[in-house]
């Protein structure tokens, strides 16, 4: 008897252990958690080359003394110094205020007296340069390049997957009438009569009008007015090597440079988008007529 009732326990005791382990297995996590599948996805940095200005002293970088007469002057803002051979897009900084703003460096005449750099208006006003003083300025010439920018694509949430439920075929409703039961005509009924063949005339689809063209009132982008000559004409080279269709107009005694005539709004935008890349944010579309 106390054999019996021992070997009953030790099988009790047996399967309560295996039990106990079914259940553990059972609540072990899974790999797609608790309240759903686990994104898993990596997102790989991407690298891409983005426009943006750098300095180039290779091409021109001079630290001089400058200064403003005090005059208003034309085509935005720009710097004038003797050594410059073409005309260039420079960085200009204020040594005595770290106040840096962007111009354009033309040539101006070594016998004009007074320091080698000449501010125009709008320069000296971004360099918070008063009238008549000398200061100290560093100008370097930059030029468009391409830099890498690394972006970070946002990770993709997983899509989830169409369930198709099933769609219950049709079922064909009984036929109250027996087909194999042969259909007697009426002989009373009349013949149906045979409808008349109706005649469609083809019509031409009407033409629509061409549409004008989408000229734009003032067609130029003016870029500057100039006094010297050379200073206009090194201007027009530098954007005609740019791929824009530059020339210089005589306006009384100065020389205005122009880009155009653009033959439609998209045209001229595409021109001020160009010139506002090379730096001449201050053109504006303009008329010769």
């Amino acid at each position: 008897m106390t054999v019996r009732v021992k070997a009953l326990g030790a099988i009790l005791a047996s399967t309560f252990v295996l039990t106990a382990c079914e259940q553990t297995a059972n609540t072990e996590p899974t790999a797609s958690g608790a309240d759903g599948p686990v994104d898993t996805t990596v997102t790989t940095p991407v690298t891409s080359l983005e426009p943006q200005l750098e300095q180039r002293p290779d091409i021109f970088a001079v630290r001089d003394m400058a200064v403003w007469d005090g005059r208003p002057s034309l085509g935005g803002p720009w710097v004038a110094h003797p050594d410059v051979s073409a005309a260039e897009r420079v960085e200009i900084t204020n040594l005595s205020n770290n106040i840096v703003t962007s111009a354009a460096l033309f040539r101006r005449e070594r016998a004009l007296p007074g320091p080698p750099f000449q501010l125009s208006a709008e320069a000296a006003i971004a360099l918070n340069v008063p009238a008549g003083v000398p200061v100290q300025v560093s100008v370097v010439a930059v030029r468009e390049g391409l830099v890498e920018a690394v972006v970070v694509p946002a990770p993709v949430a997983p899509v989830a997957e169409d369930v198709v439920e099933p769609v219950a075929e049709p079922v064909e409703a009984p036929s109250e009438i027996d087909p194999s039961t042969p259909v007697e005509a009426d002989a009373s009924a009349e013949p149906a009569e045979t409808p008349a063949p109706v005649v469609v005339e083809a019509v031409e689809p009407a033409q629509e009008p061409a549409a004008a063209p989408n000229a734009p009132d003032q067609p130029f982008m003016q870029v500057g007015m100039f006094g010297v000559a050379a200073n206009a004409e090194a201007l027009v080279t530098r954007l005609t090597e740019a791929g824009l269709p530059a020339s210089g107009r005589p306006a009384g005694s100065l020389t205005r440079v122009v880009v155009g005539p653009a033959a439609s709004t998209q045209e001229l935008a595409t021109y001020r988008d160009r010139l506002r890349a090379l730096g001449f944010s201050d053109s504006i579309a303009i008329s010769l007529q």
